[in-house]
């Protein structure tokens, strides 16, 4: 997770650098400064080969550096918020006193770096001593069901790799079970995982993290269900506990609050079907969650068919205008009616989950995400047109359309990079277009019919790495 966020950071960096090309000299030393610090860092110590109080000493520095690095996020988004809103003089001060926030953050970074490089070393009596003081912190006091203790489950916590750890952490923020794809597509844009070497897949990573948690019994598929997912209850019971006790988690919240630190890095809202009153404005989120309670899905039925009322998530719309790093919006099942053409200002976006909504239509500024991974708009009251500006996004990694007979633009083919491809009605033409959905892994067509049969198996013949093939040949 760290070297993933390092990276994102960076990028994060390099475009703030930019952007502040006419900042004061001493602002363009510290972003400097600060992205010479990461890169000096480098790459992190590995899993494998690594002695059992080398582990705990890694793991430990891990979550010291990833807090640091969430810390100098939030002065960047603080920075970004308050200069929008400053000038003159005020603006002048909101930069000598980022600078002053920036230094203590590289001091912070220096010091990470020293104790990085004695890793490897013998661990001190001293160093012994806290890590059984640590453990035993971890372990003791802690009841499930007033008298069995949590410690072999949190022993097993402790034994995972800090990847899985932090995989695990994610899945356990979720209120509700969650299928397995969702959760893969949202790993992957999170930036959850860990690194690889380049050419692997990160939807393969993400699954095979999830199978390493199902197969040591923290993740549970749900009786039933078999796409669906759940951290079995110990664990999820030890997940809730890590934030407070200062774990790299404590920038995720899980809340139906209106009141957010400012270090909330994820949010959930619950919709309880009446007006939505949170207050997002300048908070520095990176994900965006708002499901409708599990009842609210059952009982109003009209909103299935009307949406609900644009009032009841006016705040959330108007959120959208100063989200401005949001990098995961999720709308599943709110059957929302509209979306503002502000949306398009969202480019750091890189999951739009808008499944079950009942769009008019979808702006065309969606074309400005340039880094979207995943549109969901599955559902059966969806618009009839996709926008051109579909076609601008060259990242995109899965899309999933809706039941009804969308009208997909000339051109789909440039989209070379998608795995995903589901919904998809056949119109003249578009079968030659898939030809160049060469790492297409899953595909979905509808309208099918005998006609199409060798046009069809010489696009698909391209497509070597798919693994899933649905051909519908009812006409909806």
């Amino acid at each position: 997770m760290a070297e993933a966020l390092v990276k994102s950071f960076l990028q994060r960096l390099s475009s703030l650098i930019l952007e502040e090309s006419e900042a004061s000299t001493d602002l363009q030393d510290q972003f400097q400064r600060l992205k010479n610090r990461l890169e000096e860092i480098g790459s992190f110590p590995g899993e494998s080969g690594r002695k059992k109080h080398e582990d705990k000493l890694v793991c430990y520095w891990e979550s010291d550096f990833v807090e640091a690095l969430h810390d100098a996020g939030n002065c960047i988004n603080e920075y970004v918020t308050k200069t929008r809103n400053r000038d003159g003089s005020d603006q002048a001060l909101t930069i000598v006193q980022f600078c002053n926030e920036l230094e203590k953050i590289d001091a912070r970074l220096a010091e990470s770096s020293r104790r990085r490089s004695q890793l490897k070393m013998p661990p001190t009596s001293e160093a012994k001593e806290e890590i059984g003081e640590s453990s035993s912190t971890m372990t003791d006091g802690v009841d499930v069901e007033g008298e069995e203790s949590l410690a072999p489950f949190e022993l097993n916590y402790r034994n995972l790799p800090s990847y899985l750890r932090s995989c695990l952490l994610y899945c356990s923020l979720f209120p509700e079970k969650i299928s397995r794809g969702r959760l893969v597509r949202l790993l992957v844009a999170g930036g959850i995982l860990q690194e690889r070497p380049a050419g692997e897949v990160m939807e393969d990573i993400a699954e095979e993290n999830i199978n390493e948690l199902v197969g040591q019994g923290m993740l549970r598929v749900e009786i039933g269900l078999k796409n669906k997912l759940k951290v079995v209850d110990p664990f999820h019971q030890i997940c809730l506990l890590k934030p407070q006790q200062g774990e790299g988690i404590t920038r995720f919240l899980v809340s139906d609050s209106n009141n957010f630190p400012q270090s909330s890095h994820l949010i959930f809202i619950q919709y309880h079907g009446d007006t939505i009153t949170t207050s997002l404005n300048d908070q520095p989120i990176g994900s965006l969650f708002v499901i409708p309670e599990y009842s609210q899905r059952l009982i109003p039925h009209e909103y299935w068919y009307e949406g609900i009322p644009d009032n009841h998530w006016a705040c959330i719309r108007s959120a959208l205008y100063t989200l401005t790093f949001l990098q995961v919006l999720d709308l599943e099942n709110l059957c929302i009616k509209s979306l503002p053409e502000e949306i398009g200002d969202l480019i750091h976006l890189r999951y739009l989950g808008l499944k079950h909504s009942v769009l008019d239509e979808i702006p065309e500024s969606i074309g400005n995400l340039q880094n979207l991974q995943t549109l969901d708009i599955r559902g059966h009251r969806l618009p009839r047109v996709l926008p051109s500006g579909v076609l601008k996004l060259l990242q995109l990694r899965h899309l999933m359309l809706p039941m009804n007979e969308i009208k997909v633009p000339s051109g789909i083919g440039i989209l070379t990079n998608l795995q995903s491809l589901t919904g998809l009605f056949l119109r003249p033409g578009i079968i030659e277009e898939l030809r160049s959905l060469t790492k297409l892994r899953k595909l979905e067509l509808n309208d099918v019919s005998e006609e199409h049969g060798s046009e069809l198996s010489a696009s698909i013949m391209k497509m070597r790495g798919l693994l899933s093939l649905s051909l519908d040949t009812r006409v909806l």
